[in-house]
């Protein structure tokens, strides 16, 4: 197999695991935490969610006070996010888009609604799997991390270009 074929491999692979079921599981469970949050933080969520070595870090640490705290101890984070958040950027409105469809959230020019009549609750499914075991985990922590300061501090830490 040449080196062309085998990247279009890893990008179907990548396809298929990260996906709008994934995704909308992610976005769902991180919203309904929140009750309510702006589409711009909205967007960051899944370059922080979908990628394996940052949710690993989210997990593994107790305390989480601040982005800034987060991105000084685990530097790595940053590395690749811009490109991460622009990779996920389509998944993340058809996952909102599934979302709004069945109910589970609501939105208007600036922000996202949980759905509190929505019987939107995956964590009562034990058996979903290990990835969305540890998903479930890793969205307390960083809803402690995003509920802290603007979304303009986070674009900028991040060193998201637009």
């Amino acid at each position: 197999m040449n080196g062309k074929q085998s990247t279009k491999t890893a990008k179907n692979i990548g396809s298929i695991y990260n996906n709008e079921a994934i995704a909308s599981l992610a976005l769902g469970l991180f919203i309904r935490n929140l009750k309510v949050i702006s589409i711009p933080k909205t967007m960051l969520i899944l370059a922080f969610l979908l990628h394996e070595p940052t949710a690993k870090k989210l997990r593994s640490i107790s305390l989480k006070r601040s982005l800034e705290e987060f991105v000084l101890k685990n530097p790595e984070v940053v590395m690749g996010f811009n490109s991460r958040f622009i990779d996920f950027l389509s998944l993340s409105v058809n996952s909102l888009t599934i979302l709004q469809d069945a109910n589970v959230i609501t939105m208007d020019r600036e922000f996202i609604y949980f759905n509190n009549q929505s019987y939107f609750y995956p964590e009562d499914y034990k058996d979903v799997g290990n990835r969305s075991s540890n998903m479930f985990r890793s969205v307390e922590a960083l809803c402690a991390i995003l509920s802290e300061s603007d979304v303009n501090t986070f674009y900028l830490n991040l060193k998201i270009e637009l």
